[in-house]
């Protein structure tokens, strides 16, 4: 090719460079407005072939016959009455207008159309037959992606192929880059690690951090199940974060639900840049769907540029930072974290039945692990009785009011933060204990069978020879059993929620099963505030703290202590509201021995 001809796309290019320059010196309002013109001529000639090649041409010919009408009343001899002249100038100006409306669409690129006529040109030659299909193709599928890409979305069988999309994504979208994904963070590293490298890239490219953000919408528990089933893909996902200073948040995915209603945001992911929006829906075979929004373009499939800018905003404005812990174990807010003392009753506890049962069944042990510390009352009160006491709590805000109720006690604890099935591993020195104590119904908040035998054995596993478990469970039967009658009142039919239990013996604040699941075996613990004393059902939703409800696991009759046995404690005491039923038991005592009582005990020994 002549240096001439390669010179030309540069040519263009710089010619198309200045044009923008002397756009951008216009007044602003000026140039929103022109803008605005040219944005919507574009579309209407891209909205269909006939309209661009038939449409506007006439109609443009036929507005120009009607301009020299007008100047022909006036007395202008624009024309004249020759008919071979009239002629002429309507075939000029349909020729004119047809040129016209082919150099708008290609006004813009003009590296493309010089790439396009050089491929043109190359493959004209008859035996070049090959060059011409294979040309051909390659268009063809450019302008399936395009079309896709602005009109009802663009298929991809292999998520993989699109890492130097996003690529280009990332070195053309401008600005800050905001994700919002639904994934969590093992699905991310098994699917999207591809992605985490080329905006890792990007980074490196655009020389200085950038403050981007990432919202993952997944569902609580999810996150709290994927830390424990796949933690290092978990810990790898946040690490990366942290590693190149992109702030990864959060949000409860019922919210944001309600917030891609709002906008028609529907159930894709969201990348958003300054100058496009990118959304992108996976399906169950794998393959993802992308579309693309830019700004100030029509509304597109009910929505727009603009309203998945505000989505994204609602999204940044609504979500909490993403810890090393997930969301799930995070058990409650601040208010009822703070609350929890009021609910507890720590002096009560100690002193009315708790303290004394925990003096028996403890005899002989003087290290212990209480494994699910709260804040702190029970690992307080055997301090106070020359216990060495280590204080397991993985909410950072319940570990918070422990060392200060501690405090207040003027005793000091030795706190850690490991998960349950962890603890074999991440003890300091492998250290090992001669009894545990899980009370409070606290291994109900663990989320599937799996992880609580997988507890259990960790459990067994960190305690000497002889060494005792101390576990408790509501009695969820004799909810699951009268749910009707307790979610119909549960002031009236469930006497705990304002009389107290042997474990949460507070007045001021209570707690009563707002939903009773059977068929999924959860119940939705809610709590309430209960100075002055509630008197009806009426008053419970007046009375509410503002958080989310606990979610618990409710195990049937025996569940647990079958639980116990397959996780290797030989021997099990069973005790109702802290009342001995059974000693050495082979088999869980039946629901009448049980009764009413509102709390079942086991003292399970290697």
């Amino acid at each position: 090719m002549p240096p001439n001809e390669e010179a030309a796309p540069a040519l263009l290019i710089e010619r198309n460079a200045r044009i923008q320059k002397w756009a951008k010196a216009l007044p602003g309002p000026l140039r929103s407005v022109i803008r605005a013109i040219w944005h919507a001529w574009l579309h209407l000639l891209a909205s269909r072939a006939w309209v661009r090649d038939f449409a506007i041409p006439v109609a443009l010919t036929a507005l120009a016959r009607v301009l020299v009408g007008l100047l022909e009343q006036q007395g202008l001899e624009a024309l004249g009455s020759n008919a071979f002249t009239e002629s002429a100038f309507d075939i000029s100006v349909l020729l004119a207008t047809m040129a016209f409306v082919r150099w708008s669409i290609t006004w813009g690129v003009p590296a493309m159309m010089a790439n396009v006529r050089d491929i043109a040109a190359a493959t004209q030659e008859p035996k070049r037959e090959f060059l011409r299909e294979l040309s051909t193709e390659e268009v063809a599928t450019t302008r399936a992606i395009v079309r896709g890409l602005t009109g009802t979305g663009y298929r991809v069988e292999h998520p993989t192929e699109l890492r130097p999309w996003f690529e280009k994504f990332f070195d053309k979208g401008g600005g800050e880059y905001i994700g919002v994904d639904s994934h969590g963070p093992g699905d991310y590293m098994a699917q999207f690690e591809w992605f985490l490298d080329a905006h890792a890239s990007s980074l490196k490219d655009r020389g200085i951090p950038k403050r981007d953000r990432r919202v993952l919408t997944t569902p609580k528990q999810e996150l709290a199940l994927e830390l424990r089933h796949r933690k290092s893909d978990y810990q790898s996902f946040y690490r990366w974060h942290l590693d190149h200073f992109v702030d990864i948040t959060w949000m409860d995915s019922h919210k944001a639900a309600k917030l891609r209603r709002r906008y028609g945001i529907g159930d894709a992911d969201v990348a958003l840049w300054e100058n496009f929006a990118v959304l992108f829906e996976g399906d169950e075979t794998g393959c993802l769907t992308l579309q693309m929004w830019f700004p100030g373009e029509a509304e597109r499939g009910g929505t727009t540029y603009e309203r998945i800018s505000q989505f994204v905003a609602d999204i940044l404005g609504g979500s909490m930072p993403l810890e090393e812990v997930a969301p799930g174990l995070d058990l409650v807010d601040r208010e009822l974290a703070e609350e929890w003392i009021n609910y507890l009753d720590p002096k009560r506890r100690s002193s009315d039945g708790v303290g004394t049962f925990l003096s028996e069944a403890l005899s002989g042990s003087r290290f212990v692990l209480d494994a699910a510390g709260g804040i702190g009352a029970d690992s307080v009160h055997l301090l106070s009785r020359g216990y060495h006491v280590t204080t397991n709590e993985v909410d950072e805000l319940l570990r918070a009011q422990a060392e200060q109720y501690a405090s207040s006690q003027g005793v000091r604890l030795n706190m850690i933060g490991l998960l349950w099935e962890d603890l074999p591993d991440q003890l300091p020195g492998n250290m090992k204990f001669e009894a545990i104590i899980c009370l409070g119904n606290s291994l109900c908040l663990v989320d599937d069978t799996r992880s609580r035998v997988q507890c259990l054995r960790a459990f067994q596993s960190i305690l000497v020879d002889g060494g005792t478990l101390v576990i408790d469970e509501r009695n969820f039967q004799l909810m699951l059993d009268n749910a009707h009658s307790i979610e119909a009142d549960p002031i009236a039919n469930f006497p705990a929620s304002t009389m107290g239990d042997v474990m949460y013996q507070g007045k001021k604040l209570r707690g009563y099963p707002a939903h009773i699941d059977r068929a999924t075996r959860t119940v939705s613990w809610r709590f309430f505030r209960n100075s002055p004393p509630i008197e009806n059902r009426g008053e419970l939703e007046a009375r509410r703290l503002g958080g989310p409800d606990l979610l618990l696991h409710a195990f049937s009759h025996g569940e647990l202590f079958d639980l116990l046995k397959q996780a290797g404690f030989g021997n099990v005491d069973v005790y109702a509201d802290l009342l001995p039923l059974a000693h050495d038991a082979d088999s869980m005592p039946d629901l009448t021995a049980v009764g009413q009582a509102d709390f079942i005990t086991y003292v399970a020994r290697i």
